[in-house]
Parts: C-alpha cells; structure tokens; sequence
C-alpha cells in the first residue's frame, strides 16, 4: 500500500482541474480590473492565452474588456505568442450568439494571423448587422497587420 503526502493528494488530478480553475482566477482576475497579472501570467505561460481567449463568451462586460486590454498588450509585448488564440477564437467567430461572435472576431482582428483573415472577411456578411458593421468597419480601417 503506497501513501501520499497531502502535497502529492493537493497535487493529484491537477492537469484535469487546472485550466477551469485558471479560467475562472484569469475571469476573476480580468473583472477586478488586474489585466496586468494575467498580462504578466501570459508572459511566463503563453499557453494560458487560449484559455484567455475562451473568455469571450464570458457575460460579465469588465472580463471581455480586460481580453481587449490584453491583447492589445500582447500584441505590442509578444505578437508571436497571440496566434496561440486563433484556434479558439476562430471556432467562436461560429457561435450562434451574436455578441460572441463580434467579440471573437475583434479579438482575432487583433492577432494579425493570416489564416484568420478569410473567416474575418466573411464576417462582414454575417447574418447579424451588428456583426457584420463591425466587421466592415475593422477591415476597412485596413489589413496591414495582416501583411506578412
């Protein structure tokens, strides 16, 4: 019979708990208006950037401002590292709620990603107004981040 420390038992299951806890301390953290922890969390763990981007479906306003915040920042800070998010974001630029798919497609504009760019150009003829303007707006203002 082996027996465990309580670290090793506190520790044990970790990888199938850890990203919805991180999700909801990088939620907490973004609604509290602590952008500069998860910036810094970013930084040191570039992987969390995905669970980041997963956040736009969160319905509290402050969370999705926060992810504007952060990526803006993390555009200037690490660029390269930001295309970590273009998978999830690019599913959600799909969901059938409007609000999500606008948010998913500002912060997906941001990354600059050239796959990205046929799904944000189709956009600009999605089925909601608000979606599509949107869209339109952030295409006309011009593709250059997507010069490579």
């Amino acid at each position: 019979m082996t027996n465990f420390s309580p670290i090793e038992n506190r520790d044990a299951g970790r990888e199938e708990q850890g990203e919805p806890e991180m999700r909801s301390v990088i939620a907490d953290f973004l609604e509290i208006g602590l952008v500069g922890n998860v910036i810094s969390l970013c930084k040191q763990q570039p992987e969390q950037i995905a669970v980041c981007a997963d956040l736009v479906q969160d319905e509290r306003m402050r969370v999705r401002l926060g992810l504007a915040v952060l990526f803006e920042e993390l555009k200037t800070c690490c660029p390269d590292e930001l295309t970590r998010a273009v998978p999830v974001l690019s599913s959600l630029c799909k969901d059938p709620t409007d609000w999500v798919r606008g948010e998913a497609a500002c912060l997906l504009h941001q990354t600059g990603a050239p796959e990205a760019l046929p799904l944000l150009q189709a956009l600009q003829n999605d089925p909601s107004p608000q979606v599509a303007a949107l869209m339109r707006d952030l295409m006309s203002d011009g593709c250059s981040d997507y010069d490579g």
